[in-house]
């Protein structure tokens, strides 16, 4: 959803000072800023092709849904998440926000990565046992092909 743009925000000095002197040579009561041009039109309106692509673009990128499936658990991806990520720059330029991508992935990895952990096991027998068993090959998150 594209919020519309509000004019009147920023003003032009210099027509604003031409305004202001006409209105008081002309002994004015008021003095329409908006109708006298003193305000800076915004770069983009909720109407500009620019705005409406990006929109267009981000709600594309809010409707995916990823799940990854870590047997047993799994973690999913869907708008709630990608809304954080996505951004719009100034040029209306629809981006992600690589840092927080890489920080998601990073807690996937901090999370279900087996490669090289230590696992113990404990065993009840009729005195109690316990195993430690170091995972050789385990599950590795590849971060930067995650990322993409």
């Amino acid at each position: 959803m594209v919020v519309p743009e509000t004019d009147g925000t920023t003003i032009k000095t210099e027509e604003f000072r031409k305004a202001v002197i006409t209105a008081v040579n002309g002994a004015n009561e008021k003095l329409d800023l908006l109708k006298t041009g003193c305000y800076e039109k915004p770069a983009y309106t909720s109407d500009s092709k620019k705005v409406t692509e990006a929109c267009d673009a981000m709600n594309k990128y809010l409707g995916a849904t990823v799940t990854y499936d870590f047997k047993p658990n799994t973690e999913v991806v869907d708008s709630s998440m990608i809304s954080k990520w996505v951004k719009v720059d100034d040029d209306m330029n629809v981006t992600f926000d690589e840092s927080a991508v890489k920080e998601y992935v990073q807690s996937l990895a901090a999370k279900y990565d087996t490669k090289g952990k230590k696992e113990h096991l404990h065993q009840q027998a009729v005195i109690p046992l316990r195993f430690r068993v170091e995972v050789t090959d385990g599950r590795l998150i590849r971060k930067q092909s995650t990322m993409r």
